[in-house]
C-alpha cells in the first residue's frame, strides 16, 4: 500500500483529505560526538564488507537468505553480538577481538522458526519449530 492508502484507512479526529495535507513534526537537530561519528562510520564499512560476503555465500549456494549465516567478525570492534545479529539480519554473530580484521560466513547449524522465519538455536525454539518470541505472540 501507498501512505495514501494507508492514511485513508486510518481513523483519527479532523483527518484532512489527503496525508499530504497534514502537518508533520519539525526535524530534529541532532549532534553526534566524534566517537560516535567514528564508530557509524566503522560499522557501515563493516556492514558493507559483510553484505559483500553474504552475497558471494548466496551466489556459491553456501546459503539461501542471508538470515541462515553465522558471521564470524575478527576486528577489535565494540559492539554487541546481540545488535550486530539485529541489524545484520543473520543467525548468528561471534566477534573475536584481534588485531587483524577479517569476516568469514558460514552456514548456522540454528532451526528455522516457522512463523516468522528466523534462525534460533535449539533452546529458543520449542518441538513445533516456532520461536520463544512467536510462541508468546501466538498465546496472547
Amino acid at each position: 500500500h501507498t501512505c495514501e492508502e494507508a492514511y485513508q484507512l486510518f481513523n483519527k479526529l479532523n483527518k484532512k483529505q489527503s496525508i499530504n495535507l497534514e502537518e508533520f513534526p519539525e526535524t530534529l537537530d541532532v549532534v553526534f560526538s566524534d566517537n560516535e561519528l567514528n564508530m557509524m562510520k566503522n560499522f557501515f564499512k563493516l556492514k558493507d564488507e559483510i553484505y559483500n560476503k553474504l552475497e558471494i555465500a548466496r551466489q556459491d549456494g553456501l546459503l539461501k537468505k542471508p538470515n541462515e549465516a553465522l558471521v564470524i567478525i575478527n576486528d577489535n570492534f565494540d559492539i554487541s553480538t546481540s545488535l550486530l545479529k539485529r541489524w545484520l539480519n543473520v543467525a548468528e554473530v561471534l566477534v573475536i577481538k584481534e588485531n587483524k580484521t577479517s569476516i568469514e560466513i558460514k552456514k548456522s547449524s540454528f532451526k528455522r522458526c516457522d512463523r516468522c522465519w528466523n534462525y534460533f538455536s535449539k533452546q529458543i525454539i520449542d518441538d513445533n519449530n516456532i520461536c520463544l518470541r512467536c510462541l508468546e505472540v501466538i498465546n496472547k
